[in-house]
Parts: structure tokens; C-alpha cells; sequence
């Protein structure tokens, strides 16, 4: 007869963490990579790749958890996050900023709240392990060279919300099937 003893799901140990004092955000990483940023303002720019404390890490980091507060997330705050499969972003996150997110190359799976309302240009260019996009019901614009080079995105379906619709948004996405596009566009 085999006995089970109770057990209990250990949280994954906390390796690293801080915070940004000039804008109060916090963060943890967590032993399997997984990043979590708290807070209540926009996320920096990161314009050299080494400005936000997390980037020396970012080899190191899987998944970003972006939690309620944050409001925005700057310009190239997580470029070249190359091992970076997963963003969530929680309801408050309204902005992405050009380069936020450009060249993660193993990035699959983003989820977009329904507060997001514009991603500028370049913000997903070069992510080349993403297939598929679901933009929000709410988003009005799409920045130039938004999914860029994407070339394993298959199927994007943009919302009837979106006014604006710059150039060359999925310029080089080679595997691109289906495009749904609002009526007025």
C-alpha cells in the first residue's frame, strides 16, 4: 500500500529583484525565468539595452507578467529579450512603445488587455516565433513596421476599433494566411 503525505506546491524561489527609484516600478525574477513588474507608471525606455535593472537578465528571462498599475511599456524596454516566450499584460497597461518588444525571437504568445489602444511602430518587428495576433477591441492605431519580419505570423485579426493603420505593418511576414481587417480600413 503506498501512503501519500501531503504536499504543498512550493512558489518558484525569487533569484532577483528590485526597484526602478526614479519611477517606482518594482520587480522580481524567479528561478524559471519568469519576470514580474509592479507598479504605477509606464515601464522606461531602455534606449542602450542596459538602462533597466532587469536587462542584465535578460538572457535568463522566459515569461514577463506585467501587473495591474503599470500603464505603459517604453520604448525598447525588453529588445532582444531573446529567450522570451510569454507577455502577459494586465487591464491598466494602455501603450506599447516603438521597439518594446522587438527582436524576441522565441516570443509565442502575447496577451493584450482590452484598455490598449495604441502600439507604435516597431514594437513586435523581428519576432519570428509568433503566429498568431488578436488585437483588442479598442486599439486605434497600428505603428509602421509593427510586426515587421515576422515571418512564422500566420493569422492576425485587427478590430473594427482601429483608425489608423500605418505603413508596412507586416512587411516581411512571408507566412502570413489571414488578415482580418476592419470594415473602415
Amino acid at each position: 500500500q503506498i501512503k501519500i503525505k501531503n504536499t504543498y506546491a512550493l512558489s518558484p524561489e525569487i533569484v532577483q529583484s528590485g526597484t526602478l527609484q526614479d519611477v517606482g516600478i518594482n520587480y522580481t525574477l524567479d528561478e524559471n525565468g519568469l519576470l514580474t513588474i509592479s507598479g504605477t507608471d509606464v515601464i522606461p525606455n531602455d534606449y542602450d539595452g542596459t538602462e533597466l535593472e532587469w536587462a542584465q537578465w535578460k538572457n535568463d528571462i522566459t515569461s514577463i507578467v506585467i501587473e495591474n498599475g503599470i500603464t505603459g511599456v517604453g520604448y525598447s524596454s525588453f529588445f532582444e529579450y531573446t529567450n522570451l516566450t510569454k507577455v502577459t499584460l494586465a487591464n491598466s497597461v494602455q501603450s506599447i512603445d516603438q521597439s518594446a518588444f522587438a527582436n524576441c525571437t522565441s516570443l509565442t504568445e502575447i496577451n493584450f488587455p482590452s484598455t490598449m489602444n495604441v502600439i507604435r511602430g516597431g514594437a513586435f518587428s523581428n519576432c519570428t516565433s509568433l503566429e498568431s495576433i488578436q488585437l483588442p477591441n479598442g486599439i486605434t492605431r497600428l505603428g509602421s513596421g509593427l510586426f515587421r519580419y515576422c515571418t512564422s505570423l500566420t493569422n492576425v485579426i485587427i478590430p473594427n476599433s482601429v483608425e489608423e493603420f500605418s505603413s508596412n505593418v507586416f512587411f516581411g511576414c512571408t507566412s502570413l494566411k489571414s488578415l482580418t481587417l476592419p470594415k473602415n480600413i
